[in-house]
């Protein structure tokens, strides 16, 4: 039998669900659906983030306000979704579907846990968001989705070969003097 010589009792483990640090991802829209409100006065759309690169298979959940009573609300809901659109590369966007699995980046931050609606007075766990903030003005610049998706193939750099002496130049022969007749092909 093999011993540890390590008191486990010391090692601390990472919750499944802990925040992710902040950061520049790799990611990409899994799933998506539009759906009222729970007072029924407007509209949003939640997306579901799969993130790849780093911490692959890590999930964030966005929701955006495409219709709400609140202009503000509604503004920065449709701004945001406006973001996705252009780290996508979408021309047109219309439908959430048509942003699932294009691969893109973005910048993640942790959210601050408020506390819950219930009225239990507990608190909701810190949790992770895009920063759209950081994102917008990265999103014009950001590499375009094909050449995420397709592996960039590098060729190798070719065998140093090894130098080989010059050939002789051989003597020129004497020619006979130009004829007066044409050739074939003149």
């Amino acid at each position: 039998m093999g011993s540890f010589n390590l008191d486990i009792a010391e090692i601390e483990t990472e919750d499944g669900f802990s925040p992710l640090k902040p950061g520049n991802y790799l990611m990409q829209v899994i799933g998506s659906d539009v759906q009222p409100n729970k007072k029924g006065t407007g509209e949003f759309v939640k997306l579901e983030i799969e993130i790849l690169e780093p911490n692959a298979g890590r999930m964030i959940f966005e929701y955006f306000n495409i219709k709400h009573e609140v202009e503000a609300t509604q503004k920065i809901g449709q701004q945001n979704l406006k973001v996705i659109q252009k780290l996508t590369k979408l021309n047109k966007f219309d439908e959430s579907e048509q942003c699932h699995n294009i691969p893109f980046y973005a910048d993640i931050m942790i959210k601050v846990g408020n506390l819950k609606s219930d009225g239990s007075g507990e608190k909701w766990s810190d949790s992770n968001s895009i920063d759209f903030n950081a994102t917008k003005s990265k999103a014009s610049k950001s590499t375009p989705a094909a050449a995420i998706a397709t592996p960039q193939v590098v060729a190798p750099a070719p065998a140093p070969v090894a130098p080989v002496a010059p050939a002789a130049i051989p003597e020129p022969t004497p020619t006979a003097p130009p004829s007066s007749e044409k050739m074939p092909w003149e």
